[in-house]
């Protein structure tokens, strides 16, 4: 089944909307601050709830929303046929009314099925339910293990507590494929924080050129008039080298600049130097795709079975 993001902001603004009444309802704005939900969107699944009369509202200086319903009676199924109609349909079409050709014909029954399978869960949940946390004993949530914890979570609706590894949605009888495992979501870095790594980051790569350049300027005197220096083909190969030994040609970039503040090598050495960290730093680039290539091409992708694990023997 896809969730659609309008039901998703729909099943929220309801579960919100259980504690509101009349004489005390909750605004829009309040609605979409709770739930990280944008205004414009949430107004649009409003005008629908209260388009099916789930929800009625107030509109004066103590107005906003509230439940037409009591909560325990408003099931999930409810609330996702106001914003998104039909739980499964085939193009518009209720299941029992698609005709199939040949041997199609048995996928007829499969949509029934799935819809029937639907119909089990979100027409047994209330958004009471939801609310409280209290879901029917066959919607179960298998978090069975030794490390599970719950910790605080930044996620794409806010703060939460999360199971941090994935939680598996039983269903008795029914052992589900491995998209619907649910993997909480990773932790997000706040902005202010990467803007630290990056200064950081910044930081020590000045600091580690300023290093290299600084050990460049020591080793003159053994590089002058060597094998390594003595024309601007043996730059070339000292800058490649370089570049291919520290992964990076910008540290052998800047000792070429120091070779050349010190004398042992000329202008166009520099130049072909700091050309041969260029190259070697492409090689580097190279080699690791190839590489990477090469691991992807020798198995199956992560999640995915290879084809001749998948095919039928």
């Amino acid at each position: 089944m896809h969730v659609t993001q309008k039901t998703d902001y729909a099943v929220r603004a309801m579960v919100e909307l259980v504690t509101a009444t009349e004489e005390a309802p909750i605004t829009a704005e309040a609605l979409g601050e709770r739930q990280r939900i944008p205004l414009p969107s949430l107004r649009n699944v409003l005008a629908d709830l209260q388009r099916e009369r789930l929800v009625t509202s107030r509109h004066d200086p103590g107005g906003g929303y509230w439940l037409t319903r009591l909560p325990q009676e408003i099931t999930v199924a409810d609330v996702i046929r106001a914003v998104d109609g039909p739980l499964a349909d085939i193009g518009g079409v209720p299941p029992e009314q698609v005709d199939y050709p040949g041997t199609a014909r048995p996928l007829r029954d499969v949509w029934l099925s799935t819809r029937a399978a639907l119909r089990g869960v979100l027409e047994h949940v209330t958004v009471a339910q939801v609310a409280s946390g209290e879901l029917p004993p066959h919607v179960v949530v298998d978090r069975s293990g030794d490390d599970l914890q719950r910790r605080t979570s930044p996620g794409p609706y806010g703060d939460s507590p999360v199971d941090r590894r994935a939680a598996v949605i039983r269903v008795p009888g029914v052992e589900l494929p491995a998209e619907d495992v649910a993997v909480a979501a990773e932790k997000q870095v706040p902005i202010a924080l990467r803007v630290v790594y990056l200064v950081l980051g910044l930081g020590m790569f000045v600091t580690a050129l300023g290093l290299m350049k600084a050990g460049a300027t020591e080793l003159i005197p053994s590089l002058e008039g060597s094998v390594f220096t003595d024309n601007a083909l043996s730059t070339l190969g000292l800058g490649w080298l370089g570049a291919c030994i520290v992964l990076s040609g910008s540290p052998v970039a800047a000792s070429a600049l120091a070779l050349l503040d010190g004398g042992a090598i000329d202008r166009t050495q520099a130049f072909t130097m700091l050309t041969g960290s260029r190259l070697g730093a492409s090689f580097v680039v190279l080699v690791v795709g190839v590489i990477y290539a090469a691991r992807g091409r020798g198995g199956a992708s992560p999640g995915r079975p290879s084809r001749s694990a998948s095919s039928p023997s």
